[in-house]
């Protein structure tokens, strides 16, 4: 791969990729830990009838 694209990829390569798997452990044990992207989910009491 670097003889086709040269010794950027090569830089890049070592550059980037221990960033990458770094932060890839990160969000496992973020995941792991239960935190979401999402919201917590919310319910409006608006027009419902009162029991």
């Amino acid at each position: 791969m670097s003889s086709e694209f040269g010794i950027v990829s090569r830089v890049v390569a070592g550059l980037l990729g221990p960033v990458l798997l770094w932060t890839s452990r990160r969000e496992e044990k973020r995941l792991a830990q239960g935190k979401t992207y999402e919201p917590q989910t919310f319910i409006e009491h608006r027009n419902w009838v009162e029991a």
